[in-house]
């Protein structure tokens, strides 16, 4: 998931063991993935991260898992 069109990008994606990472890139250098974050949500076992949305008004970023949970986070975009 692709979250702003502006330099840089932010990439957002999930992972089978439960990892969500949002990763900036910069337009010019799109094969840089060095400038993430992660985080550990979902069971590291059961929890392969199936689907992450934002609210409408892209305020709340949501994560689903395969261990039947669902987390929801403030997100706040600074360019």
């Amino acid at each position: 998931m692709i979250y702003s069109g502006t330099d840089p990008l932010t990439i957002l994606m999930g992972f089978a063991d439960g990892r969500i990472r949002l990763t900036n890139v910069k337009i010019n250098d799109v094969l840089d993935f060095d400038n993430y974050i992660e985080f550990t949500i979902h069971d590291n076992e059961t929890g392969r991260v199936n689907m992450l949305c934002f609210s409408q008004d892209k305020n709340m970023l949501y994560t689903c898992g395969d261990d039947c949970n669902i987390f929801s986070f403030t997100f706040q975009y600074n360019n």
